[in-house]
Protein backbone atom coordinates (compact mmCIF):
# COMPACT_ATOMS: atom_id res chain seq x y z
CA UNK A 1 0.00 0.00 0.00
CA UNK A 2 1.37 3.35 -1.08
CA UNK A 3 0.47 5.27 2.07
CA UNK A 4 2.34 2.79 4.27
CA UNK A 5 5.47 3.19 2.09
CA UNK A 6 5.23 6.98 2.25
CA UNK A 7 4.65 6.99 6.03
CA UNK A 8 7.57 4.68 6.70
CA UNK A 9 9.95 6.93 4.75
CA UNK A 10 10.54 4.26 2.09
CA UNK A 11 9.57 6.62 -0.68
CA UNK A 12 12.38 7.46 -3.05
CA UNK A 13 12.15 10.92 -4.51
CA UNK A 14 13.26 11.74 -8.03
CA UNK A 15 14.14 15.41 -7.63
CA UNK A 16 14.39 17.68 -10.65
CA UNK A 17 14.00 21.33 -11.57
CA UNK A 18 10.25 21.85 -12.05
CA UNK A 19 8.39 24.71 -13.73
CA UNK A 20 5.45 25.06 -11.37
CA UNK A 21 3.14 26.67 -13.94
CA UNK A 22 3.65 23.80 -16.43
CA UNK A 23 3.02 21.21 -13.71
CA UNK A 24 -0.20 22.99 -12.70
CA UNK A 25 -1.39 23.19 -16.32
CA UNK A 26 -0.67 19.48 -16.81
CA UNK A 27 -2.64 18.45 -13.71
CA UNK A 28 -5.58 20.69 -14.66
CA UNK A 29 -5.59 19.18 -18.17
CA UNK A 30 -5.74 15.70 -16.60
CA UNK A 31 -8.70 16.79 -14.44
CA UNK A 32 -10.57 18.74 -17.14
CA UNK A 33 -13.00 16.06 -18.33
CA UNK A 34 -14.05 15.25 -14.75
CA UNK A 35 -14.52 18.98 -14.05
CA UNK A 36 -16.58 19.36 -17.22
CA UNK A 37 -18.84 16.44 -16.27
CA UNK A 38 -19.38 18.08 -12.87
CA UNK A 39 -20.03 21.55 -14.31
CA UNK A 40 -17.00 22.97 -12.46
CA UNK A 41 -14.56 25.39 -14.10
CA UNK A 42 -10.79 25.13 -13.54
CA UNK A 43 -8.61 28.25 -13.33
CA UNK A 44 -5.01 29.15 -12.67
CA UNK A 45 -3.62 32.27 -11.05
CA UNK A 46 -0.30 33.56 -9.85
CA UNK A 47 3.11 33.79 -11.41
CA UNK A 48 5.35 31.09 -12.69
CA UNK A 49 8.39 29.96 -10.77
CA UNK A 50 10.75 27.03 -10.58
CA UNK A 51 11.32 24.65 -7.70
CA UNK A 52 13.53 21.62 -7.12
CA UNK A 53 11.19 18.80 -6.15
CA UNK A 54 9.83 15.45 -7.32
CA UNK A 55 7.47 16.40 -10.19
CA UNK A 56 5.58 13.08 -10.15
CA UNK A 57 4.88 13.30 -6.41
CA UNK A 58 3.97 16.99 -6.56
CA UNK A 59 1.59 16.28 -9.46
CA UNK A 60 0.06 13.50 -7.35
CA UNK A 61 -0.49 15.96 -4.46
CA UNK A 62 -2.03 18.57 -6.73
CA UNK A 63 -4.15 15.99 -8.56
CA UNK A 64 -5.60 14.74 -5.27
CA UNK A 65 -6.40 18.28 -4.13
CA UNK A 66 -7.98 19.33 -7.44
CA UNK A 67 -9.96 16.07 -7.59
CA UNK A 68 -11.38 16.75 -4.10
CA UNK A 69 -12.18 20.35 -5.03
CA UNK A 70 -14.15 19.11 -8.05
CA UNK A 71 -15.84 16.24 -6.19
CA UNK A 72 -17.06 18.43 -3.30
CA UNK A 73 -18.20 21.31 -5.46
CA UNK A 74 -21.47 22.09 -7.20
CA UNK A 75 -22.45 22.73 -10.83
CA UNK A 76 -21.33 26.25 -11.74
CA UNK A 77 -18.57 26.11 -9.12
CA UNK A 78 -14.90 26.88 -9.70
CA UNK A 79 -11.54 25.50 -8.65
CA UNK A 80 -8.55 27.84 -8.76
CA UNK A 81 -4.93 26.75 -8.47
CA UNK A 82 -2.61 29.60 -7.52
CA UNK A 83 1.13 29.09 -7.64
CA UNK A 84 4.13 31.27 -7.04
CA UNK A 85 7.06 32.17 -4.83
CA UNK A 86 6.47 32.43 -1.10
CA UNK A 87 9.31 33.55 1.16
CA UNK A 88 12.17 31.09 0.70
CA UNK A 89 9.99 28.58 -1.12
CA UNK A 90 6.90 28.21 -3.24
CA UNK A 91 3.18 28.02 -2.52
CA UNK A 92 0.51 26.06 -4.30
CA UNK A 93 -3.04 26.95 -3.28
CA UNK A 94 -6.11 25.02 -4.38
CA UNK A 95 -9.29 26.93 -3.59
CA UNK A 96 -12.88 26.19 -4.44
CA UNK A 97 -16.30 27.67 -3.79
CA UNK A 98 -17.91 24.30 -3.15
CA UNK A 99 -19.56 22.60 -0.20
CA UNK A 100 -16.85 23.37 2.35
CA UNK A 101 -15.98 21.25 5.36
CA UNK A 102 -17.81 21.47 8.69
CA UNK A 103 -15.58 22.99 11.40
CA UNK A 104 -15.85 19.84 13.51
CA UNK A 105 -14.38 17.74 10.66
CA UNK A 106 -11.49 20.07 9.76
CA UNK A 107 -8.97 18.77 12.37
CA UNK A 108 -9.58 15.20 11.17
CA UNK A 109 -9.46 15.45 7.37
CA UNK A 110 -5.78 14.46 7.04
CA UNK A 111 -6.29 11.23 8.99
CA UNK A 112 -6.22 7.97 7.08
CA UNK A 113 -9.71 6.73 6.06
CA UNK A 114 -11.46 9.83 7.45
CA UNK A 115 -14.40 10.94 5.33
CA UNK A 116 -16.66 13.91 5.80
CA UNK A 117 -20.15 12.40 5.60
CA UNK A 118 -22.40 14.27 3.20
CA UNK A 119 -25.69 13.43 1.60
CA UNK A 120 -25.59 13.32 -2.18
CA UNK A 121 -21.81 13.29 -2.67
CA UNK A 122 -19.68 10.50 -3.99
CA UNK A 123 -17.65 8.89 -1.20
CA UNK A 124 -13.89 8.72 -1.59
CA UNK A 125 -11.52 6.22 0.00
CA UNK A 126 -10.59 8.58 2.82
CA UNK A 127 -6.94 8.26 1.76
CA UNK A 128 -6.48 11.26 -0.57
CA UNK A 129 -5.69 13.89 2.05
CA UNK A 130 -3.65 11.46 4.17
CA UNK A 131 -1.52 10.76 1.10
CA UNK A 132 -1.28 14.50 0.39
CA UNK A 133 -0.09 15.21 3.94
CA UNK A 134 2.60 12.53 3.89
CA UNK A 135 3.80 13.31 0.36
CA UNK A 136 4.09 17.02 1.15
CA UNK A 137 6.05 16.14 4.29
CA UNK A 138 8.33 13.84 2.21
CA UNK A 139 8.92 16.78 -0.15
CA UNK A 140 10.00 18.89 2.86
CA UNK A 141 6.87 21.02 2.88
CA UNK A 142 3.76 21.72 4.91
CA UNK A 143 0.06 21.64 4.09
CA UNK A 144 -2.77 23.65 5.67
CA UNK A 145 -6.48 23.64 5.08
CA UNK A 146 -9.09 26.30 5.76
CA UNK A 147 -12.76 25.87 5.01
CA UNK A 148 -16.17 27.28 5.66
CA UNK A 149 -19.18 25.06 5.27
CA UNK A 150 -21.27 26.13 2.29
CA UNK A 151 -18.60 28.55 1.05
CA UNK A 152 -15.63 26.49 -0.01
CA UNK A 153 -12.20 25.24 0.94
CA UNK A 154 -8.64 26.46 0.52
CA UNK A 155 -5.61 24.17 0.80
CA UNK A 156 -2.09 25.63 0.89
CA UNK A 157 0.97 23.56 0.12
CA UNK A 158 4.24 25.29 1.01
CA UNK A 159 7.44 23.78 -0.33
CA UNK A 160 11.06 24.80 0.21
CA UNK A 161 12.91 26.08 -2.87
CA UNK A 162 15.08 22.97 -2.61
CA UNK A 163 13.99 19.75 -0.93
CA UNK A 164 15.00 18.95 2.63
Amino acid sequence: EELARIESGQLSLDVAEVDLQSLVRGVLADCSSRAEESGVSLRTAGGGCRVRTDPVRLAQVLGNLVDNAIRYNRPGGAVTVTSGPDGDGVRLRVSDNGLGIPASDLPLVFQRFYRVRRAGTEEGSGLGLAIVKHLVRALGGTVRIASQEGQGTEVDVLLPATPA
